[in-house]
This record gives structure tokens, sequence and C-alpha cells, in this order.
């Protein structure tokens, strides 16, 4: 007899003895747990609810009947039953486990974390515990102590590919790029491609080869998409982002939003973003009535694909590239019917065929290397980040270095672009200027062991924590509040700050770059070689040390940095980078060839 007929027969028993005596309990709670067995949490639950009603102290009834809610999905029940054992099974490792569990799909990591460690006190070889616990350390930026808690989850399932993923993200996330790409691959999940493929423009050790080859490998389509033949007298344009409710990261996307000629161009919205969260004002976006405003963020790709076919547009122009992985099904798996274009948020090639061109600029893509690029290649005579700031940021503060007698270098740009190789050259900055000091802030510093972990990396070329203040995350307008105890940004590399650079500049301080080997690390060339702060443009990684410690160590810095502090904001109105006009014509002009007109 297999075991789903003996458990089936175990069912008929009990049946048989509750109709003899409909008050035992025991036998409603037995009954639950073959009902348990058989995957039936239905019925599970109404036999240890039938016997707790007959036998309030059946404690197993009501372990067990936490354990049916957890697996039903229902957190809060499963705590109401499961909470009030731990008195009574204070030594069992599950009932723990299982509280932790409760609590994180709740997302409430800290009760979950402390239940999980409860379990692993009781029971340190119950490996589930250490992976739960590690992946909740991961739900709430404690990356250190994932890294951590996966490793020691490997000890005991060593192959284990969801571990390996969690693992990377976590050292992805604290910067170790090359770390993470390494453990994507060892993993060999479905994911580890596309993981891959959006993080490694940022990788150190990849070259653009390595970036196409990544990239090209998702691809999905077999054939050439369909394209419209016949186009309108007034242009259709569409433009797709999930990041229409985030006014500083979209500040080149206003910049041509804001300024298209609707006499024109008919232009239409497919939003990701929460609908009441988008910014329809003078500080984002501003809804002309004849625009077409989409909210797409409860549609699926086909859907999706098919509302954009049925607006007829002539382009689609995607705002989202890599940071939105789920829609870019849409230039891998699905046809649009319309000239399809990146722009914005791509850095690299997009190595899908259902792109057609990709915009940039000269200063980004060099021609030797458009060989590396799937997409027809639009080169911008101005910078493909051409800017406006619309909404509210604090006054420009004199440079710190005139009360503080030094230097203060920083960086706001994210932890994941802070890789082993900057810290390595930071450090030398900081070694050869002795008198100054760095300044990190980004949100996965707020926590303080993720702060140590940091520390320790600098304390290996011996740069103590008096050189250094990492600070976590605030609010957007005291974020920028930071630049107030910053004389000069170090750019992140290979992976530069575009948003972080524009802001930068915007509160006053200059940016400290270098011509990279590839897109990604000549965003902030872009931007800085269209205002009046070319200078801080340096050829190479030896030149930017070299010239962030001249900069630290000359007594005639602070009056030069006090001079660019007072003049930053109109020289920057007044360069190419601001000219939010001239931007939107230029990008107008190459629609209209694009399409032959």
């Amino acid at each position: 007899m297999n075991i789903d007929k003996r458990l089936e027969e175990a069912v008929k028993i009990y049946n048989e003895i509750l109709e003899k005596d409909p008050s035992d309990s025991k036998a409603y709670y037995n009954l639950g747990c073959v009902f348990d067995e058989l995957g039936n949490i239905d019925a599970s639950l109404d036999s240890f609810k039938a016997a707790i009603k007959i036998d309030p102290d059946n404690k197993d009834a009501q372990y067990a009947l936490g354990s049916a809610y957890l697996k039903k999905g229902n957190s809060k029940e499963a705590l109401l039953n499961l909470c009030p054992m731990a008195g009574n099974f204070p030594a069992d490792a599950r009932l723990y486990h299982e509280i932790g569990q409760a609590w994180h799909s709740l997302n409430s990591y800290e009760k979950a974390k402390g239940a999980y460690k409860r379990a692993i006190d009781i029971n340190p070889r119950f490996a589930e515990a250490y992976y739960d616990l590690a992946c909740a350390d991961l739900g709430s930026k404690e990356f250190v102590d994932a890294i951590d808690g996966f490793n020691k989850f490997l000890e005991f399932d060593e192959n284990n590919k969801f571990a390996l993923t969690n693992l990377a993200k976590a050292y992805f996330s604290m910067g170790d790029i090359d770390e993470a790409i390494r453990l994507y691959n060892e993993s060999a999940t479905e994911y580890a491609s596309i993981n891959i493929a959006t993080i490694i423009p940022g990788s150190p050790r990849a070259n653009h080869q390595d970036i196409l080859n990544a990239r090209r490998a998702l691809n999905k389509i077999t054939r050439s998409p369909k394209k419209r033949q016949k186009y309108s007298k007034r242009l259709s344009v569409g433009y797709i982002s999930s990041f229409f409710h985030r006014p500083n990261w979209m500040k080149p996307v206003w910049s041509l939003l804001n300024n298209h000629d609707r006499s024109k161009f008919k232009i239409f919205i497919f939003s990701d973003a929460p609908e009441n969260k988008v910014v329809k004002s003078e500080e984002g976006y501003i809804l002309f009535e004849e625009d077409e405003f989409f909210n797409i963020e409860k549609l699926n790709n086909q859907q999706t694909a098919e509302l954009i076919n049925s607006c007829n547009l002539d382009i689609l122009v995607d705002l989202n590239g890599y940071s939105e992985v789920n829609r870019l099904a849409l230039f891998s798996s699905f046809i649009i019917e319309s000239v399809t274009v990146a722009w914005f948020n791509m850095y690299a090639t997009s190595g899908l065929e259902g792109y057609d061109y990709l915009i940039g600029d000269k200063h980004v893509i060099r021609e030797d290397e458009k060989k590396y690029y799937t997409e027809n290649i639009i080169e911008l005579p101005l910078s493909y980040l051409t800017f406006n700031v619309n909404y509210k940021v604090p006054d420009v503060a004199p440079p710190p270095c005139l009360k503080n007698g030094c230097i203060t270098f920083g960086s706001l740009s994210s932890q994941y672009k802070i890789t082993p190789q900057m810290i390595e050259s930071w450090s030398y900055i900081l070694s050869n200027s002795p008198n100054s000091k760095l300044i990190i802030r980004n949100a996965n510093l707020t926590s303080i062991k993720n702060r140590e972990y940091i520390f320790c990396k600098f304390k290996k070329y011996n740069i103590g924590k008096d050189r250094l203040a990492l600070l976590g995350k605030a609010e957007h307008y005291q974020f920028l509040e930071t630049y107030n105890r910053i004389d000069i940004a170090l750019d992140s590399f290979p992976y530069n700050g575009g948003t972080t650079t524009t802001e930068a500049i915007w509160q006053g301080v200059p940016v400290v770059t270098f011509d990279g080997d590839r897109w990604a690390s000549r965003t902030s060339k872009t931007i800085l070689i269209n205002t009046h702060l070319s200078e801080y443009i340096k050829k190479d990684l030896d030149d930017y040390i070299s010239f962030s410690i001249g900069l630290a160590n000359d007594p005639n810095t602070p009056g030069i940095l006090k001079d660019i502090r007072i003049n930053m904001r109109d020289k920057i109105k007044n360069s190419s980078v601001y000219n939010a006009n001239k931007f939107a014509a230029l990008m107008e002009h190459e629609f209209c060839k694009i399409i032959g007109r």
C-alpha cells in the first residue's frame, strides 16, 4: 500500500472514531495531522480548530493550527497561535523557525531574525534556519550579516543555488561586483544570466566583449521585428519607464518631455510607477492636455505590448534599460511594432535585437567600440544627460575647508558602485594628503555592520576611522545637504555617477573623474565636459589620483573652491548641459531622421 493510500485509510479510521465520539479532541488533532500530510490544508485547519474547541488546553493542536496557517499563507493567524506556544515548547527549534517565517513574511525582519537565532541556539545544525536568517538580513539590508549567514548555510549545502544567488546579491550590494558575478555563474540558475547582464557594466574586470556576450545571451528573438512603415504627419512618440515618480533621477527626461514641440510630436507616457506618485508638476513631468498617459503597473508584458501597439506609435523610447529587468521581455520576447529606441538608462549595449537604436553622444561611445553594440548608435552633439533642476534643493554653501582647514573628499554614490579597487585608490589619495578626510554616504551604510565592513577595507590600507565618515540613508533634501560638508567629490569607477554627478555640481561641488574604458566610465565626463568643469576630467586613473592629491595639498584650493561655489549654478545654467530647449530640438531631429523625415 502506498503512502497516500495509507493516509486516506487513516482519514477513514479517524472519521469512524469521531462518529462514535465527536468529543475526542486527540482524534481531531490526529486527523488534522493526516490532512496536513495529504496537503489538504483547509481540512487540517478545520480539524485542529475542532480539537481546540473541544479542549482549549490541547497545545499540540494549537501549535499545529499555527503551522497550518503558515502553510496557508496567513501569517497573522499563524503568529496568534504559534507565539503563545513558546512557553510550552521552549526547546522546539522548529517552532521558533516557524515563528520567524511568519514574521519574515510580514517584513518584520528584526522579530524574524530574533526567532531564527533562537532556533539556531536550540539546534546549531538547523541549516534552514541559517538560510532564512540570512534572507532576513538581506531583506533588511544587513548585507554583511547576510554574507556571513549564507556562507554558514553553504557549509551544510555547498551547491545550493538559491544560497549562492543570494550571497551574490549581498556581495554586489557591498560593491564586490566581480565576486557577485562569480557566484551567479556558480549558481547556474535560470536567473543567473539576467543578473550578470544587469551588473556587468560595473565590473572592473569586464571589457566590451564581456558585456556584449553577457547581454546578447538574453536575446530570445529569432526573427527581426516587423516595424510600421507608414508614419503620421505629427510623429507619435511613446516613453516607457518605471521611474516617473523620481524627480531627481529623471532630470534629463523632464528636460526632453517638457520641451517637446507638441505641434509636431504627440507624446505617450507608459508609466510603471504608482500613478498617485508620478510627478506631474513643475517639479517633474508637466502633463500637457494632448499627451496620452497610461499606467501599466498592473499589466504584464504581453498586455503592455498590446497596449503600446494599439497606440500606433512611430517611435517607442525605453527609459528603463536594465534598471527594470522585468520589462526587458518587451524587447527580447514580444514584438513592438514601432521603431524602438533606448535612451537615458542603458550606458552599454542592450545585446537585444529588439532595440533598433541607442542614443548616446560622442563622449561616451568611441568609433572603434561600436562593433560591440547591437543597436544603431545615435550620437548627440550635446550630453545625452542634459538636465534641468526644477525641484527644491538646498542652497549652495561655502566650501567646508574654509572652516575646517583641510580638504574633505566625498562620495554619495550607491554602495554597489564602490568597488575594492576604488577603496584602494581613495586610500592612496588619503595617504598622500595627510590632512584630508573622506565622507561616504549611501543607504547601505545605515547598518552598523555594513559600515564596519567598509572601515575594515580602508584599514587594510592604514586609513583609520578618524579619516572617514560613513553615513547612512536620509530624506533626499537632507541627503543633498551632505554636500555642505564636502569640498571635492570623487567619482566612482568603472561605474560613474550620473544623477550623483549632476547633484554634486548643482550643489557647488566639483567632481573629479577620468576618461574610462567604457560608456559607464564616461557618464560623468559627458556631463562635465559640457560645463566649465572640464579640467576635472582626467585622462586615466593615475591622473585622477595625482590630481586629487594635488588639490588636497595645494594651499590655493580653498580660495578656488570658494569662487567655484559662488558661481557654480549660474555657470551651469549658461552651459550646454542645461540647455533643455536645444536638447529637445536635437532629439526631435534624430527622431525625424530615424523615420527618414
